[in-house]
């Protein structure tokens, strides 16, 4: 499911997505990698690295 939401970012109508926090440890190092490239496209700035919102806390 993540997998076929994440392949859906190419389409250019496509402005947004969410992805629920209890979901992050279901994510593989690709999928993470396509997230901060999203990112970073965006050109979105943070205080700290991608990896750092793409942990799941506890």
């Amino acid at each position: 499911m993540i997998q076929m939401e994440l392949d859906r970012l190419d389409d250019p109508e496509i402005q947004f997505f969410g992805l629920h926090r209890n979901r992050l440890p279901q994510l593989d190092d690709p999928q993470k990698k396509r997230i901060t490239q999203v990112w970073e496209d965006a050109g979105l700035l943070t205080a700290h690295p991608a990896g750092y919102y793409l942990t799941p806390l506890g």
